[in-house]
């Protein structure tokens, strides 16, 4: 019986290595998904390799890009916006790295959890519930506020149209086993 998986990348952009090596290990074992998860520094790797940029491409650009540059602290944003930094610089270069995709260019069926930040519950971007969306903007929103529980709800909720078999291993890697 044939297996299939979905990669849930989770947060934390120490972990963009790892995610990039996930993907890699996925089709070295001649494993492939239609489905991708990404949740706010996984929704970075999630995007672009769902974008078309090769993994080795991907794995270029990490290594060449200061991520830091994108870090800001202002108390007037703080303030008025309820943010450290505004995103904007980030967003520009994600985009510009994503060629202005919108959900509905995504070949891959991509969806990436941010938090609402009025109501505290997680919203799921997917070219079913935002097609015209830039997925850039979905990747800002995801790296604005994230926390645990959008993991654990994005997974409970799959499951639930999907019987999930929690592989061990796999499920530290970010992956679930479906079949």
């Amino acid at each position: 019986m044939t297996k299939l998986i979905v990669p849930i990348l989770s947060g934390g952009g120490t972990k963009l290595a790892a995610h990039i090596g996930i993907l890699d290990a996925i089709y070295t074992l001649g494993i492939d998904f239609q489905h991708i998860v990404g949740v706010s520094g996984g929704s970075i790797v999630a995007a672009l390799h769902s974008s078309g940029m090769p993994l080795e491409q991907i794995k270029q650009l990490a290594l060449d890009t200061n991520f830091k540059k994108f870090r800001g602290f202002s108390l007037i944003t703080l303030i008025f916006h309820g943010g450290l930094s505004s995103g904007n610089a980030f967003e520009r270069w994600i985009d510009t790295q994503l060629q202005g995709k919108q959900f509905k260019d995504i070949n891959k069926d991509l969806h990436i959890l941010a938090t609402d930040v009025n109501g505290g519950g997680p919203i799921v971007f997917n070219k079913q519930n935002s097609p015209d969306l830039k997925v850039s903007k979905a990747v800002r929103f995801s790296l604005a506020f994230s926390h645990i529980r959008i993991i654990y709800w994005s997974t409970v909720q799959f499951c639930q149209k999907m019987p999930c078999l929690k592989i061990g291993l796999a499920m530290a890697l970010g992956l679930y086993v479906l079949g």
